[in-house]
């Protein structure tokens, strides 16, 4: 739709702000939707449904300086260049359930403000939830062919991704989701010669120094794991934990984590729900059932978990010490409420154990010495890495994206607008003598 790219950036600023005013007016039926479609608490709903307005409002404030165009100096005499971002025309945007409004949101208000038009294919669990952005923006005025939606069965997915991304009027994709189905989508745009932009999945490792605070540290842990069951691409994965303060470290974490419990009915900040599906549990159950049998030992949990397999999508609480690189655990993402724990000697042996994973996306570091923390920091492959803190932070204002196997292209604020435009450039040349072929 050629109109929408030529909006004015006032207007779309409008249709942004309207689009919040709409989220914050209807906020308890958005919370009510996400919770009935997904295994998502009240809430997780709630930390996405405000992430959300955090992003929108974002978007709205930095588009003027994020599609702002340059001129070039006199590089050359009597040419003045012009370097000007323009969107793609068509982008589409194939968003996943595990947070199914923020990511729907952000897959189709990044694109519209940087002037695209979008087609967004929801996931085949939680249509409901990725449709009520559709609905918002239609309610605040957006043109109509601005922002259309697909829907679809699991069977149909894939021959109705691969139709959408050959159509000659789409020209750049994004995609929210694994690694593994990242690297279908990933393929098919190399086929098509489509850009794409792919933010995928983690296996995100803690770090815990020597000198760390262990109380702070284990709080980290805590919701860095068992927030949404750990079906988040930046949960903890992996504890790399100094050898030195390990059963002190493992002591406090035991006795936090086994306090919580999962529950179809979670009623208090003790409680975790279930997983997404039975199959979802049975492959956490799996991951444990071999890092026990390749030699882990059991802190919190049940021995027995490998056998599991008809539990539903309940999986309680584990908590794995000793865990080694050979294990499956270590180098998957796990996506449930396991943690694998392995002790280290040095800052060397940590970077290594992390730099040798496939991933890209999260980290964290807990460390007293900030300045032997950024130096960790700076040498582990992974886009986010967060000192004393969580390895789960997404904010408005700071790029989110991954490296490696996690992806590539970022989302948010005034990189996120730059990643659905294109550069052009524009030079104007003086009338005057053209030089000679040869010169």
């Amino acid at each position: 739709m050629i109109g929408w790219r030529e909006t004015s950036i006032k207007a779309r600023r409008e249709i942004f702000f309207k689009v919040t005013q709409g989220i914050k007016q209807r906020r308890s039926e958005i919370i009510g939707c996400i919770t009935k479609e997904t295994t998502s608490t009240v809430a997780m709903a709630e930390f996405e449904t405000q992430l959300t307005l955090e992003i929108l409002e974002e978007l709205g404030s930095v588009i003027s300086t994020a599609l702002k165009s340059e001129i070039d100096g006199p590089a050359e005499p009597g040419r003045t260049t012009y370097i000007t971002r323009e969107p793609f025309g068509v982008v589409f945007g194939i968003s996943p359930w595990n947070a199914p409004f923020a990511l729907a949101s952000r897959a189709v208000a990044t694109p519209i403000v940087a002037g695209n038009t979008v087609v967004l294919k929801t996931s085949e669990m939680s249509p409901l939830s990725n449709t009520i952005i559709a609905q918002l923006f239609m309610e605040a005025g957006l043109p109509p062919g601005v922002l259309n939606v697909i829907h679809c069965s699991p069977e149909n997915a894939p021959k109705v991704t691969e139709t959408v991304i050959a159509h000659p009027a789409v020209r750049k994709v994004n995609f929210t989701g694994s690694t593994r189905v990242g690297s279908i989508i990933g393929s098919l745009c190399g086929k098509y010669i489509k850009p794409v932009t792919l933010e995928l999945g983690g296996a995100a490792a803690l770090i815990v120094l020597e000198d760390a605070d262990l109380e702070h540290a284990v709080k980290s842990t805590l919701l860095g794991k068992f927030f949404h069951s750990g079906q988040i691409c930046m949960s903890t994965n992996n504890i790399l934990v100094h050898e030195s303060v390990a059963d002190e470290y493992i002591s406090i974490l035991s006795r936090e984590t086994s306090q919580l419990q999962a529950s179809h009915q979670p009623n208090s900040d003790k409680h975790i729900r279930g997983l997404f599906s039975p199959a979802s549990a049975k492959r956490v159950n799996e991951l444990v059932g071999d890092a026990l049998f390749k030699g882990a030992e059991l802190v919190l949990g049940d021995k027995d978990i490998a056998g599991k397999q008809n539990s539903g999508n309940l999986v309680q609480p584990v908590i794995l010490d000793k865990v080694t690189q050979e294990m499956d655990i270590s180098r998957n993402e796990i996506f449930g409420p396991a943690l694998a724990i392995t002790r280290i000697k040095t800052d060397e042996e940590a970077i290594a154990f992390v730099n040798r994973s496939g991933y890209g996306l999260s980290g964290a570091i807990h460390s007293r010495d900030i300045g032997r923390a950024l130096r960790v920091a700076r040498r582990i492959e992974a886009s986010l890495v967060h000192i004393n803190s969580f390895t789960i932070h997404d904010h408005a204002t700071i790029p989110h994206g991954g490296m490696k196997d996690s992806g590539f292209g970022r989302f948010n604020g005034f990189e996120g607008v730059r990643e659905f435009t294109q550069i052009k450039v524009i030079s104007v040349t003086d009338v005057g003598p053209i030089p000679r072929l040869g010169l």
